[in-house]
């Protein structure tokens, strides 16, 4: 397999792509940022006093706070644009903002319990009713329900923008995948173009044994492009900083109060990441494959280009658990309840669509070793 990934390495114009698509990445995260406002002063000053455990110290401290700034505007007391060296932001207008925001943040924590004990009580009840009436799907469902949010709470508070940004960000997907299709085919083409395709046709056994080391080369390969784009994205979204933060449940995001993933949000991170070296696993098996039969650079990449831009187009018509692109969006897909019967059972669809990727890569490679047995005819 080393010898694959050498035939790769030594592409000087590989590396030239490689470094373009990163700028490209960073340039485009960067405008990203450009159009979020800058914390106020004071901001960092605040988050340390109030994240943490949740006290009634705190709210009391965040609800009086903003009160009294919200008065003294309401009063007149304060003007815009007048500094004023009592405030934590030095503005009246700036701290209650800051306070607006921080209230709604605690209020969100602190009433998070009681919305998902609604939640679990109504659910307790269609399930008695559904299995009562016979309605064993319904009932399923009802029961991944109660499994799924049964127990959550936030009593801990830390602040999940950067997270929230950092996960919802697809980008660096489109440069992985680019990449992957100009770089997987040469494993192929450079065989053909050097006679190697010609000798190891002699050999059925050791002809299906290369190409699935070739296989297992653009495995290695994706996994090492995707990693590095994913670390440059952990990076520029300042995920280093909020290792705190990273510990706290999926759910202290406000978007994924009713998601289905109840870990922590480091260990999703972690999960999204293997979901995006799945899709690239499979992209990168239907690359080997069309470079196969096709045998034409050109042609291998605009087929290639057009089925990922299918699957997106059906995936943006409709969500299905069946089109493997879901695995890139993992995030928006767990925000909501999703659930697949299979086998009388529910199960969580962002489970279903991670291992339907996985298969489809077996499937894939199953497939281009069956077809090493068979060389087409030069035409």
């Amino acid at each position: 397999m080393k010898w694959e990934l050498k035939k790769l390495i030594k592409v000087k114009l590989l590396w030239l792509f490689l470094a373009v698509f990163l700028f490209l990445n960073m340039y485009q995260i960067r405008q990203m940022d450009r159009l979020i406002s800058a914390p106020l002063d004071g901001h960092d000053t605040l988050l340390e006093q109030i994240q943490g455990l949740i006290t009634n110290e705190k709210i009391a401290y965040v609800t009086e706070s903003l009160q009294e700034v919200t008065d003294a505007i309401a009063s007149g007391q304060a003007q815009p644009g007048e500094y004023d060296p009592e405030r934590v932001t030095g503005y009246a207008y700036g701290d209650q903002y800051e306070f607006q925001y921080f209230y709604d943040e605690l209020f969100y924590c602190y009433s998070y319990e009681a919305e998902i004990d609604q939640i679990l009580q109504r659910a307790r009840e269609a399930k008695q009713l559904y299995e009562e009436s016979g309605n064993q799907t319904e009932a399923e469902r009802c029961r991944l329900i109660l499994e799924t949010y049964e127990g959550r709470a936030l009593p801990y508070y830390d602040e999940m923008d950067q997270i929230e940004r950092y996960l919802s960000y697809d980008g660096s997907a489109l440069f992985v995948l680019l990449f992957l299709i100009l770089s997987l085919p040469g494993l192929i083409f450079r065989d053909s173009s050097e006679g190697m395709a010609g000798v190891i046709a002699v050999s059925e056994k050791g002809k299906a044994a290369y190409f699935y080391t070739k296989s297992m080369a653009a495995l290695v390969w994706a996994a090492g492009v995707a990693l590095l784009f994913h670390l440059q994205d952990f990076w520029l979204f300042g995920m280093p900083s909020r290792f705190d933060a990273l510990r706290q449940p999926l759910y202290a995001i406000e978007s994924s109060r009713l998601g289905m993933f109840s870990g922590s949000a480091g260990v999703f991170c972690l999960l999204r990441f293997i979901g995006c070296l799945l899709f690239y696993w499979c992209a990168g098996q239907g690359i080997l494959l069309l470079a196969y039969w096709v045998r034409r650079p050109m042609g291998t990449a605009l087929l290639m280009i057009a089925a990922i831009g299918l699957l997106a187009f059906l995936a943006y018509r409709e969500q299905s658990v069946f089109n493997p692109i879901g695995a890139l969006a993992l995030f928006a897909q767990q925000q909501t309840f999703s659930a697949v019967m299979l086998a009388g059972r529910a199960y969580p669809a962002y489970w279903v669509n991670l291992l339907c990727c996985g298969g489809y890569a077996l499937a894939l490679l199953l497939l281009f070793g069956i077809s090493a047995k068979k060389r087409p005819k030069r035409r």
